[in-house]
């Protein structure tokens, strides 16, 4: 038992671009106009919207948990980024933008940044065919992933950019760019804890599997929210309702421990604790892990 950590994934994002030779569904099929999705209508209200947007953490927190926990580095768990010529589809860009951010936390937490210059330049490309590449000072990120000497400063510094893009994105109308980043950086993660559980199997690593069930139903809510206006989000909504059939099965248990008297700024403030068990099996895991692949692939491949 522990306290409940809802370790999802921010909307920090590098990225991978347009692979070829595979039948591919979601991202690549669906070719909808920007100003088609801008009129996607948000049944939440804008303050309760960005909320769910901001649960989602730092893009090191997840390779940070599978680092303490003593897993090694395996660069066969990132995502390639190799292309076959510039990524048209600016949904399924935003998407893999955000699972190379992910990879890119990872890289850095395990001090590899001198493997990260292609997904530099990948980046580059990518935010260039959102027209949001000046809000990013990729002289500098190239030199410090060249350096190999401050990898916690190639990320800070490319969170600084990425801060800039969530800004101009939001103010430009284009959310459902953020909505898509969104979504992959979080199947990244899950994509990250699941392929560490089946080398490492670990208790702790089981329980955060698990307790992606909550987050799961957050991100379906977001995508929802465009989902009149755009097929994609549609079918991706779809998959994802059966993985979400899967993590139903996961039982989560909530404690609510004594409160307790805190002091804040002078006053004294009464602090709910809240305590969760995560019940998961193997088996679980297993059917997980499968389900969330052939998503992942799908969307990638």
């Amino acid at each position: 038992m522990r306290k409940l950590i809802i370790i999802t994934l921010f909307l920090s994002f590098l990225l991978n671009s347009c692979h070829s030779g595979k039948d591919q569904k979601a991202l690549s099929e669906f070719k909808v106009t920007d100003s088609a999705l801008q009129e996607g209508v948000l049944n939440l209200p804008e303050e309760v919207l960005w909320d769910i947007v901001y649960n989602f953490s730092s893009i090191v927190e997840i390779p940070a948990l599978i680092k303490d926990l003593g897993v090694p580095y395996h660069n066969g768990f990132l995502e390639a980024t190799n292309f076959t010529g510039s990524c048209n589809d600016n949904l399924r860009g935003a998407f893999l933008l955000g699972v190379l951010g992910l990879d890119l936390g990872y890289m850095s937490i395990y001090n590899r940044t001198s493997e990260a210059s292609e997904y530099v330049a990948a980046l580059r490309e990518l935010t260039g065919s959102l027209l949001t590449s000046h809000l990013f000072d990729f002289a500098k990120i190239e030199s410090l992933s060249a350096s190999q000497s401050e990898p916690g400063l190639l990320v800070h510094d490319y969170m600084k950019g990425y801060n800039r893009m969530e800004q101009f994105l939001r103010e430009d109308g284009r959310r459902y760019l953020i909505t898509a980043m969104v979504t992959g950086v979080w199947m990244e993660g899950l994509y990250l804890l699941t392929r560490s559980a089946d080398l490492y199997p670990d208790e702790y690593i089981f329980e955060t599997i698990g307790e992606q069930k909550i987050i799961l139903n957050d991100l379906i809510l977001l995508l929802s929210n465009h989902q009149p206006a755009n097929p994609l989000f549609l079918s991706l909504i779809e998959d994802l309702e059966t993985l979400k059939a899967e993590f139903d099965k996961v039982e989560i248990v909530y404690e609510v421990d004594e409160p307790q008297a805190v002091e804040r700024d002078g006053m004294l403030v009464i602090v709910q604790n809240q305590r969760s068990t995560v019940n998961i099996t193997p088996e679980q895991i297993g059917s997980i892990t499968r389900k969330m692949e052939n998503i992942r692939n799908d969307l990638i491949l």
